[in-house]
């Protein structure tokens, strides 16, 4: 099973700090923190926000996991910033292999996301990136969102899609997708996530690229990077458990692009 820890999050990270009571923190020392402790567990990557300093990127890179850089949300009706976000990172030197891209599709312009998706993955591989679609939908019906998900994983560049968690009809309708589709927690506790997990790896999915579910009740210990490693570590091989016996039962985990899927370091 993949596994990938999303430490990416913008206005939201603040919310979770202000939860843990660190309000008062600077988030990007907490964010650090926690950086920091997850390069100790076994995850396959761990996705950072795009300005993300580049050393500190490197930094990850030279403990063996990959880096995925994520991208401010992209909206049909506010897309000004991510517009700007994705220009300054085209500008600088390359320091990851992936880019994450939360794509917003609403019901009435699905085919201008489309086009929005073709333009900016042509970009970025123009740079030498790989790329990954965090897919909403807001108002769009089964059919439709089946159309999304082949047109997203048709287009040259796109080694995964990253998808909710929900029933088994939503999760055969992720077959339309020709590349692994990866579970995010949207905020979930680590018990529910590590449920719902299974029945998604047992329906096709090809594991996870979740954030919170994993480190929103650590956060109040960042500053002891062994203690909350040790978390990270117990909680991904949790995880990564209940998807092989879920399978060994129920279905089969769709094999990870070549590109995507690296060797899991060995202790």
């Amino acid at each position: 099973m993949y596994a990938a820890l999303a430490i990416d999050h913008g206005s939201s990270f603040r919310g979770y700090l202000r939860g843990a009571g660190l309000g008062g923190v600077p988030g990007e020392d907490v964010r650090a923190g926690i950086v920091d402790a997850a390069t100790r567990a076994s995850a396959d990557s761990i996705v950072v926000p795009s300005t993300y300093p580049s050393r500190a990127v490197a930094a990850v890179q030279q403990r063996g996991l990959s880096v995925c850089l994520g991208l401010r949300d992209w909206r049909v009706k506010d897309d000004t910033a991510f517009e700007h976000e994705l220009d300054v990172l085209l500008a600088l030197p390359q320091v990851a292999r992936y880019v994450k891209i939360t794509l917003w599709v609403p019901s009435a312009r699905s085919v201008v996301a489309h086009e929005h998706a073709r333009a900016w993955s042509e970009r970025l591989c123009a740079k030498g990136y790989r790329i990954v679609f965090d897919v909403h939908f807001t108002g769009v019906d089964q059919r439709s969102e089946e159309r999304t998900l082949k047109v997203l994983s048709g287009i040259d560049g796109v080694d995964a899609l990253k998808l909710r968690l929900g029933d088994p009809e939503r999760y055969k309708s992720y077959g339309a997708s020709s590349v692994p589709w990866l579970c995010r927690s949207e905020g979930a506790s680590f018990d529910v996530f590590k449920e719902q997990l299974a029945l998604a790896v047992a329906f096709g999915g090809s594991g996870f690229m979740a954030g919170a579910a994993l480190w929103q009740d650590l956060l109040v210990d960042w500053r002891d990077v062994d203690g909350v490693s040790h978390d990270l570590e117990l909680r991904i091989e949790a995880l990564r458990a209940t998807g092989t016996r879920t399978v060994g039962r129920a279905g089969s985990v769709g094999a990870l692009s070549p590109s995507l899927a690296r060797q899991r370091r060995r202790s």
